[in-house]
């Protein structure tokens, strides 16, 4: 029986590795902006082109502002909503959705923006106007939206990436995902169509065969072991074994419950 969901990841959830790619892919974006910004700056200066000769660089570090503010969400984004899931094709449209709404929010902000310091330089800022600014500025935003998404995946998968934090998995509760780290799964067992996840203080009904939640548990450094047709365990909530008839064990887990070790899988606790 379900008794309560955990709620999805926050943006106030990202750790210390996240807040470190943050400032690096910040600082790198920053770096490309001011180069592009002073070359088409240097263009423009030779020119009599009175106060619109900072517009390159206005149009420049104003995008960068509204990019760099972007980047915690993509972050949380990329780990809300993983492709690695049996979910992959609900979150890629989740994550076109995200683009868009990138897309949105980049170029309402800086319009406002460029108008505002434009206007304080003497000058002013005319935007190109839609849909023909659109079809140019979105493919661009998109772009940036994945690169940033690619290389938080790359960083979070090389050897010893946030060894410090055990990650999470995604579990399908009918009509709710429920996220769970492997090492709080004391035992599961099997329940219809469903299996029933039993943690320290919960049991979550899940949407899953033992074998698939087996596969995507322990692909997750998890070590849940078969010991009976209906049943996987954590072994390191086992906290007592005691012989039972016809060559079965009692197990005593760490919440108390007692559950059968059936003699055909006696040796996979070895």
């Amino acid at each position: 029986m379900e008794k309560r969901t955990q709620p999805k990841l926050t943006l106030a959830q990202i750790g210390d590795s996240d807040r470190k790619f943050i400032v690096i892919v910040t600082v790198l974006i920053f770096v490309k902006i001011t180069v592009d910004a002073f070359s088409l700056y240097s263009r423009d200066v030779g020119y009599d082109v009175g106060e619109a000769r900072w517009l390159p660089v206005v149009e420049q570090y104003t995008s960068f502002v509204l990019i760099a503010a972007a980047i915690p969400f993509i972050i949380w984004a990329v780990r809300s909503y993983p492709l690695s899931t049996t979910a992959w094709t609900k979150n890629a449209v989740y994550h076109f959705l995200f683009t868009v709404v990138f897309f949105i929010l980049h170029v309402t902000g800086f319009i406002i923006l460029r108008k505002t310091v434009m206007y304080m330089l003497g000058g002013r800022y005319v935007y190109g106007g839609l849909p023909k600014s659109a079809l140019l500025e979105y493919p661009l935003d998109m772009a940036t939206y994945l690169i940033v998404a690619v290389a938080y995946l790359i960083m979070t998968q090389l050897p010893g990436a946030n060894p410090e934090k055990e990650q999470v998995v995604e579990l399908n509760c009918g009509s709710r995902s429920i996220w769970v780290k492997p090492s709080e799964i004391i035992y599961v067992k099997a329940a219809g169509n469903y299996v029933d996840v039993i943690l320290a203080d919960k049991t979550y009904l899940v949407r899953s065969t033992l074998e698939d939640l087996q596969t995507l548990i322990n692909k997750q450094s998890g070590q849940l072991r078969r010991i009976h047709r209906s049943t996987l365990v954590n072994p390191n909530h086992i906290r007592e074994r005691k012989p039972d008839k016809n060559g079965s064990r009692n197990l005593t887990m760490s919440n108390g419950d007692e559950i059968t070790m059936s003699r055909r899988y006696s040796n996979m606790l070895d």
